[in-house]
């Protein structure tokens, strides 16, 4: 059993306070706790971490599928929103945050860094029909590209030099119910003459 939004926030200031409750280190239990506190349930998670040379550091259920992406955890959460504007709909919400022992704006150390990194969020355009999109922090985090939205992807950029926590999110409408199907963030970072890219998914039902 859900439980009753104690405030009705809008879903800006919801995910606002999640980004400041990361910031200031919450878990991934007081996250859920305070989102369904409000009206949005936790569908899915998944999250992948790599190092500046692409090594594994702490995966959850996902594969590394590139190298040198930097100190880095992308995360992957569908969330199933119980109120306000968008009541009805999921929301496939993109977290970018930097490992412990990376600094922000140092680029991962990188001599030659890209200006900014691309992150996609992807969908089965079948399945889930795009609402809207929307990112909180505009100095290092900004949408991209919606011109693909009804075949199922969005980008936003995303500063090479970011602090230590950003996010995005997109809205979508389910078509079908009692449907199973996937998300996906894809994460391609940019460095020098090369880019690498991380690909993972989650899970809506």
């Amino acid at each position: 059993m859900s439980a009753t939004p104690s405030a009705e926030l809008t879903i800006e200031e919801i995910y606002q306070a999640v980004d400041d409750l990361r910031e200031a280190g919450a878990t991934d239990d007081e996250v859920i706790s305070f989102k369904s506190q409000h009206g949005i349930q936790t569908i899915s998670k998944e999250t992948v971490t790599v190092d500046r040379y692409g090594n594994e550091v702490s995966p959850d259920q996902f594969s590394i599928l590139a190298l040198n992406p930097g100190y880095h955890t992308v995360t992957n959460w569908v969330d199933y929103l119980e109120q306000g504007t968008y009541a009805g709909k999921y929301a496939i919400y993109a977290e970018q945050e930097r490992a412990e022992g990376s600094a922000p704006g140092t680029a991962w150390g990188e001599e030659y860094p890209a200006s900014y990194d691309v992150v996609g969020i992807s969908w089965d355009p079948s399945v889930f029909q795009y609402v809207a999109s929307m990112t909180l922090d505009s100095n290092s985090n900004w949408l991209q590209d919606v011109s693909n939205r009804l075949d199922g992807t969005v980008l936003f950029s995303l500063k090479d030099n970011f602090g230590f926590f950003t996010s995005s999110w997109v809205i979508v409408n389910k078509l079908q119910s009692n449907v199973n199907t996937s998300t996906a963030v894809k994460y391609t970072h940019t460095y020098d003459k090369t880019k690498t890219r991380t690909t993972y998914s989650g899970n809506a039902s």
